[in-house]
């Protein structure tokens, strides 16, 4: 043991020594610790991995668990190293596999670290009174005692950036001090960044319990806060558990000047009681344009709702004078981000196709049609999930509108409801905000974080205890035997025969059918109450946090945070077996991207970058993923010469059974893979593997004239696709406002009508509450005086003889629809017909609405 200039023993005297297994400390009188011999797994601890034959001092530097401590006590064990400090903390480094650091990692340390530095760890909030020493050891001993108590400090005036916390210590014996109270970023579990901290209190009777209170200010609005207590005694440091607390959005002003505007971006947001929403704006959005309001970038649902924008309401906004209908919906976006959705869309649907009432449509739907039922007309459309395999025996569609209620159609002679709500059942009071279709059973996830799911049962994925199928919803487990208990599912997702769900602590949950591993619970046992998807060290989940999950026939997909060099992909079941594992990176197609989109069909993935890029792997049977073969690491779909791809950006992906779907950001669908059903919408029967563009043709496709704004999700049990578009309410369009004649047919507006209006039904219209009679309508939408004499005094008119003209039209998939137009008209008795004067004439738009159908 050298002393000798260049050692750090040089100088300071030796109080404790003792050896591990390939290595020795040394703690001095002055405190130091000293280290020296392997080092491979970081046990001197000197924030290196190299070998040393001289001591070197163990690192007290700043981000060193040891910095500003003092040591009382060391102790080595085979490759790892602990320290006692006089504050009762107990301090770790070296190697970690099987977490004798305690840090609540397996990760090696060559610096130290806090053991129990997790708030909810037993050992954080006691004092280490004695180590354990062992050279051939892994393990790690350590007596403690309880020190202070530290309530769970309350927090009160939360404001939009500030707020005042609150709580109660207790000591435990001796003199002790309360030193502060300290607020700090969710993100850290130590006491930094310090936002805000005060000294507040002393204790000078041992026993003593008092109240303290620390104000925080220059927060973030809508931003999740942790905060806690430190009590010092004559033993050492004691701290509170870890709480939180949300700043809060009060009130939001904001006027748009393009659709990619985003007034708000918040961490798991928090809107005040009595906060108000305030947008207009400062451009004309085309139709089936969604505004975003409020990006939530924490994984929760949005706390609370701003007072005069409730979820469902219908928002209105103008710009010169035209108005601009919308809808608020607090569950857009990623899923719980508050959105502002066009409010008039319908269904499209081709291939394979469950129709209303029963009907079994095989091969009948090449290119887009309207589908639906009256249920859901006039309503606007959120998501949908639905199944149709290829026996004709399940076909269904959920259809989930911004009411928080979900409609169905299809095959009535099966299990499911056309409704999903009745009178005092068991959904009655709650607000669904995603649904799921697996081969014969339906999930839906509640903003309330609960799930309820219904029909066929045999392998348990209903998540209930019975494995009868039930007609109606049922709640899934979610008690202490449960892996959803204590948890919120933020999504859902279903395979042929089984279930998972993801939380909102970014861990998974599945139940159902595991004959392959499609649990990942590590077992080829059925469940039919949920377990958790393992994410321990065998697990490529370990330390890894979930965003997103999809579910193919039999196999899982999960997405997760952190990913590198295309790291984001994990899967399990039967493309990797009982326990998650990494997507094979192959090809490095993915190398240096963002994966924001997953999907999963019967036997193959997509995946969806950043830079708009699609990727795909597995089964290529029918093309479905382009690759020219199977591959089991992505590959790009080609978006070159000859790609329905090229020149556009994808924003989102689906898939069916054995096809795939991209919807672009011009709201074109490019589609490929199998089309024996149709399901590519190319109005052919002819599989592709290289994208095609799904039909938009006038008078084939339903979405001519339309754009696409969302796709049916992740399906394996479908040969069909189905897409929610845009549609342009009936309007009146018109430029100058005319001097005519008595009698007089000339044409003053041309009403703007779809390919798809009903010419069989009557079409009204009135002026001031006078009938249809005064008008006449071609089969171009040009609509013309019949009789003018009439139109002089039709009914209410304002001194600037002003009209309110309203037409009605009916229209296949949606009802009835009206729009409204101001329109001003002078009728002098002339036998001559004149332009009146520039600026005499007044134009201006009303709200477009969309009554009840009949």
């Amino acid at each position: 043991m050298s002393t000798a200039p260049g050692s750090a023993l040089e100088g300071r005297p030796v109080a404790q020594l003792v050896a591990g297994g390939t290595h020795t400390l040394a703690l001095c009188r002055d405190g130091t610790t000293v280290a020296w011999g392997r080092n491979q797994y970081g046990q001197l601890g000197d924030g290196t991995t190299t070998d040393r034959n001289l001591p070197v001092v163990v690192s007290t530097a700043a981000g060193s668990a040891l910095a500003g401590k003092t040591v009382l006590e060391v102790a080595a064990g085979a490759s790892h190293s602990l320290a006692r400090c006089s504050d009762g903390t107990a301090v770790a480094w070296g190697r970690n596999v099987e977490g004798q650091l305690g840090d609540y990692s397996f990760l090696d340390r060559s610096s130290p670290v806090r053991v129990g530095m997790e708030h909810n760890i037993h050992f954080y909030d006691r004092m280490v009174t004695k180590l354990s020493q062992g050279s051939s050891s892994d393990l790690s001993l350590a007596l403690s005692t309880p020190g202070p108590a530290v309530t769970n400090p309350t927090y009160t005036a939360v404001t939009l950036t500030s707020v005042t916390l609150g709580g109660t210590v207790t000591t435990t014996g001796g003199m002790a001090v309360l030193e502060r109270g300290v607020v700090l970023a969710k993100l850290s579990h130590d006491a930094t960044p310090r936002i805000g901290e005060a000294n507040v209190m002393k204790f000078q009777t041992s026993g003593s319990t008092g109240i303290f209170t620390v104000p925080a200010s220059g927060l973030q609005p809508s931003t999740e806060y942790a905060y806690a207590a430190y009590v010092t005694t004559p033993g050492g440091t004691a701290y509170s558990p870890l709480s939180t607390f949300f700043t809060s959005f009060q009130d939001l002003t904001w006027s748009y000047n393009a659709a990619t505007d985003v007034p708000a971006n918040a961490l798991d947001a928090s809107i005040a009681s009595g906060g108000t929403l305030n947008l207009t704006l400062g451009f004309a959005p085309a139709p089936g344009t969604n505004l975003m309001v409020m990006r939530n970038t924490g994984r929760g649902f949005i706390n609370g709702a701003f007072s005069n924008v409730l979820n469902g309401a219908n928002v209105d906004l103008e710009f010169n004078g035209a108005s601009y209908p919308f809808v608020a919906w607090y569950f857009g976006g990623d899923g719980n981000d508050l959105v502002l959705l066009w409010r008039h869309n319908a269904l499209a649907g081709w291939g394979l196709h469950p129709g209303p009432n029963g009907e079994r449509e095989r091969h009948s739907k090449l290119a887009p049609a309207h589908v639906g039922t009256p249920e859901f007309k006039g309503k606007t459309i959120v998501s949908l999930a639905h199944q149709f395999d290829a026996t004709g025996e399940v076909g269904i569609c959920l259809v989930l509108c911004t009411d928080g209620k979900v409609y169905g159609y299809g095959d009535t002679h099966s299990l499911y409801p056309v409704t999903t709500h009745w009178p005092n059942g068991p959904m009655n009071s709650k607000t669904v905000v995603q649904v799921a279709a697996g081969l014969d059973h339906f999930l839906m996830l509640c903003s309330d974080g609960s799930v309820y799911s219904w029909g066929g049962n045999a392998s348990g994925q209903l998540g209930r205890e019975a494995n009868s199928s039930v007609e109606y919803p049922v709640q899934v487990i979610a008690d202490s035997r449960s892996a959803l208990h204590n948890r919120n599912v933020v999504a859902v997702a279903a395979g042929k025969e089984f279930s998972l769900a993801l939380c909102s602590d970014g861990s998974v949950a599945a139940w159902g059918r595991n004959h392959v591993g499609q649990l990942g619970d590590g077992t080829l046992t059925d469940r039919s109450i949920p377990v958790a998807v393992r994410a321990d060290s065998a697990s490529a989940l370990q330390g890894k946090i979930v965003t997103a999950i999809a579910a193919g026939e039999n196999h899982s997909l999960a997405l997760v945070s952190d990913g590198s060099n295309g790291g984001f992909l994990k899967v399990w079941g039967s493309q990797g077996g009982a326990i998650p594992q990494h997507v094979p990176s192959t090809g490095d197609t993915l190398a240096g991207k963002t994966v924001i989109r997953i999907a999963a069909g019967r036997d193959h993935n997509l995946a969806l970058t950043s830079d708009g890029m699609v990727a795909a792997w597995g089964d290529d049977s029918f093309g479905q993923t382009a690759a020219g073969g199977h591959f089991f690491y992505p590959r790009a779909v080609p978006a070159g010469s000859g790609s329905a791809l090229n020149g556009r950006t994808v924003v989102a992906v689906g898939t069916g059974t054995d096809h795939s779907l991209a919807l672009c950001s011009d709201g074109t669908v490019a589609a490929w893979g199998h089309n024996g059903s149709g399901a590519l919408g190319d109005n052919s029967q002819i599989n592709r593997s290289v994208p095609v563009e799904v039909n938009r043709v006038s008078g084939t496709s339903a979405l001519f004239g339309s754009q696409v704004v969302a796709l049916s999700g992740s399906n394996s049990s479908s040969l069909s696709s189905m897409a929610i578009a845009t549609v342009v309410p009936h309007g009146i369009l018109g430029g100058d406002t005319f001097l005519v004649e008595e009698n007089s047919t000339d044409v003053i507006h041309t009403v703007i009508l779809s390919d798809d209006v009903d010419t069989s039904s009557p079409r009204t219209f009135s002026v001031g509450g006078t009938d249809g009679g005064l008008f006449t309508i071609s089969s171009g939408g040009a609509l013309s005086f019949i009789n003018l004499m009439d139109f002089e005094n039709p009914g209410d008119a304002n001194d600037d003889n002003v009209y309110e003209l309203t037409v009605t039209a009916t229209e296949t998939g949606l009802g009835r629809l009206s729009a409204t137009k101001a329109i001003s008209v002078m009728a002098p008795r002339s036998s001559v017909m004149r332009r009146r004067p520039s600026g005499l004439g007044t134009m201006r738009v009303l709200t477009a609405t969309s009554p009840s159908p009949r």
